[in-house]
C-alpha cells in the first residue's frame, strides 16, 4: 500500500518523545508544541516561543526545532536528550524564568539535573553550567537514563535520517584533544590539517565517549564559491568562479577578481 505524506515518519516519531517525556518528566504540564526539522549549523536543535498562531487567532504554539543532520550521526540517546534539553527551555518560558534569549542560566541548570541531564558548556563533566552556548550530558543512572532505557525498549526509533555525504571519521574523545589545533581545525596522524565539525555520537564498549568528526571538504566548497570581478574602468563587473581570465571590451583591460 503506498503510503500518504500523513504516514510520513520523522515527525510522528519525534511528537510521540515529545508526548511520553511530557508525561514521564513534565508531569503532563507542557503544552502542545510545534516539533520540526532543521539543517541549521551550529546547533542540535533550539527552542522558539511564540512562533505559530491558529488560524482564527485564538492560540498560540512554541516550536522546536530538530536538526535531522545530527540524527544521522548520533545514537538515539543522545537525540532524546536534546529533544528533553529544548523542552526544558519551554518550561521555563512557561513559568517566566528563562532568562534573556540563548542563555542558559541558573534555573535552566537544576531543572536539567531535576530531568537527568547535566547543562555543561563542554557536553562533558566539568563544564560551565550557566551560560551563552550550552551543550549537556547525560546523569548516569538518573531519571532520563532510566525513562528513555524504557522508551527505547518499547520499540521507539527513527525510521529516516538525513544523508550524509561528507567524509566522517570516529575517534575515542582523548584522541581528538590531542588532534585539536584550533577551533574546529584538527591534525592527523600524518600531519595533514583538516577543517571539521566533532559530534559526540555515543560510547565503546567500555563506556568512553566517541566522537564523529565531520569532515569539511574546502575543495568541494570553493567550486560553489562566487568571487566579483571588476575591469579597470569600473565599468563592468561579473561574477564567477575562482580563476577566470576575463577581459573588459570597452577598456580591454583583464578583469580583477575581488573575494567578497
Amino acid at each position: 500500500m503506498k503510503k500518504r505524506m500523513t504516514d510520513f515518519p520523522i515527525y510522528k516519531e519525534l511528537a510521540m518523545a515529545y508526548d511520553y517525556y511530557n508525561k514521564e518528566l513534565f508531569g503532563d504540564s507542557l503544552p502542545l508544541c510545534i516539533l520540526r526539522l532543521t539543517k541549521k549549523d551550529g546547533c542540535m536543535g533550539y527552542f522558539h516561543a511564540k512562533q505559530y498562531e491558529s488560524s482564527d487567532k485564538t492560540e498560540i504554539a512554541h516550536e522546536i526545532a530538530m536538526n535531522v543532520n545530527m540524527m544521522a550521526l548520533r545514537i538515539p540517546e543522545d537525540t532524546l536528550a536534546t529533544v528533553v534539553h529544548e523542552m526544558v527551555h519551554l518550561k521555563l518560558h512557561e513559568l517566566d524564568k528563562g532568562g534573556r534569549s540563548f542563555y542558559h542560566n541558573k534555573a535552566f541548570a537544576q531543572e536539567m539535573r531535576r530531568v537527568g541531564l547535566v547543562a555543561s558548556a563542554t557536553g562533558r563533566e566539568g563544564g560551565a553550567e550557566t551560560g551563552q552556548r550550552m551543550s549537556h550530558y547525560i546523569e548516569r543512572g538518573g531519571i532520563f537514563e532510566k525513562k528513555t532505557r524504557e522508551f527505547l525498549n518499547k520499540g521507539f526509533f527513527l525510521p529516516f535520517v538525513a544523508k550524509i555525504e561528507k567524509s566522517i571519521v570516529s575517534y575515542p574523545y582523548e584522541k581528538v584533544e590531542k588532534m585539536t589545533v584550533g577551533r574546529n581545525m584538527f591534525k592527523d596522524d600524518n600531519g595533514r590539517v583538516f577543517k571539521g565539525k566533532p559530534v559526540k555520537c555515543g560510547f565503546d564498549k567500555s563506556g568512553k565517549p566517541l566522537i564523529k568528526i565531520v569532515v569539511e571538504d574546502d575543495e568541494e566548497k570553493e567550486k560553489w564559491k562566487r568571487y566579483l570581478y571588476k575591469c579597470k574602468c569600473d565599468d563592468v563587473s561579473v561574477w564567477g568562479r575562482k580563476g577566470l581570465r576575463l577581459v573588459c571590451k570597452e577598456c580591454e583591460h583583464e578583469l580583477k577578481m575581488r573575494k567578497e
